[in-house]
């Protein structure tokens, strides 16, 4: 799944990854015309402050987490 933050930067997990729970909320907020909650937006802040290689493995496909 993919989601951009509000600096602009993209946010990509796996569907096995954690985050991804929040990123639908980010997205389902967003599909609403409604502003996200700050709280799911500074985790996925923080995730991908700490995720930034796991994350560019996603975008392009190579996700190699475990199930």
């Amino acid at each position: 799944m993919r989601v951009t933050l509000p600096d602009g930067r993209e946010a990509v997990a796996d569907y096995r990854d954690a985050i991804v729970v929040r990123m639908h909320a980010v997205y389902r907020a967003r599909a609403l015309e409604a502003d996200p909650d700050p709280g799911d937006v500074a985790a996925l802040t923080a995730w991908l402050e700490r995720n930034m290689e796991q994350s560019a493995r996603c975008a392009r496909g190579e996700c190699d987490h475990a199930a």
